[in-house]
């Protein structure tokens, strides 16, 4: 059927999980006082929808609930809901320590996240393209799996001291960012975290880090030279696969495991001296 409006009853509590999704003709939406529920990616895909209001009685919203809805601008929350809260259009927990969701129709080029936030929510500004400039303030010491991933219009970006965990995912396939600060806090760079950032050119990585993830920088074509500090021991597998204009890689004393193809087809990379700290080393590391 083709929805160009829906409105959900008092008498419905659960919103299940892709009630809606890709209706793309549906404009817009009345969610009944009775909703409790919203499941995940509920509305995802909805292009039409342009403003959602959240009612007071929900207590729960699921991930990517509205997610992909490229014309939404605006969410809303009753000032009577408990457990959810929203501030210009942009929908948090009620004490807006977590941002969950900036509406990916939102055409601000820039956003500052609000000094109270804690926490950045997994898929929170989840292809939101318009955006060229997010600022993080030092009171975020969370960042979500894929909080930023396909920002592609993302050109420069700093975490904070405050930071010391980078989720899965978190930029990959943001194509305009070009350099990134990374806290000297942060110990551990999860899996896929920058992967498909192809205007990636430089990039320091702190001598806080520990761990490296697996695909961390696969696919990053623009990435010329990288140091890896003492302080890490753990390489992932595939981490910086397919970096096809890596000419430089120096690998710091302190790395124990390089994992498999991690610098499978870096075709501009001739030359890479192993440690003698490296104790296991694996598959087809360098296979073209």
């Amino acid at each position: 059927p083709i929805f160009t409006s829906v409105t959900i009853p008092d008498s419905v509590t659960n919103i299940g999980e892709s009630a809606f999704a890709i209706c793309g003709s549906l404009t817009g939406v009345t969610i009944g006082n009775g909703v409790t529920t919203i499941g995940d990616a509920a509305f995802v895909g909805c292009i039409g929808l342009k403003t959602v209001a959240i009612p007071g009685s929900v207590t729960s919203i699921g991930s990517l609930a509205f997610g992909e809805c490229t014309g939404l601008t605006d969410i809303t929350v009753d000032e009577n809901n408990e457990n959810y809260s929203s501030e210009d259009g942009v929908l948090f927990n009620k004490a807006k320590t977590t941002l969950i969701q900036y509406p990916v129709g939102k055409q601000d080029s820039t956003y500052a996240i609000p000094d109270s936030v804690i926490s950045i929510g997994e898929l929170a500004f989840f292809k939101c393209e318009s955006l060229t400039s997010i600022i993080i303030p030092d009171s975020v010491t969370s960042i979500g799996e894929e909080a930023f991933t396909g920002c592609t219009g993302l050109a420069n970006i700093t975490i904070p001291d405050s930071v010391t965990d980078i989720g899965d995912y978190v930029f990959s396939d943001c194509t305009g960012l070009t350099s990134i600060t990374i806290s000297k806090s942060v110990t551990n760079i999860g899996n896929d975290t920058f992967s498909g950032c192809t205007g990636l050119a430089n990039i320091t990585i702190p001598d806080s880090v520990i761990f490296i993830g697996n695909y961390v920088f696969s696919g990053c074509t623009g990435l010329t030279s990288i140091t890896i500090p003492d302080s890490v021991t753990d390489i992932g597998n595939y981490a910086f696969a397919e970096c096809t204009g890596l000419t430089s890689v120096t690998i710091g004393n302190g790395v124990t495991t390089i994992g498999d193809d991690a610098f499978r087809e870096c075709t501009g990379l001739t030359n890479v001296t192993i440690p003698d700290s490296v104790e296991f080393l694996g598959s087809e590391i360098g296979r073209a």
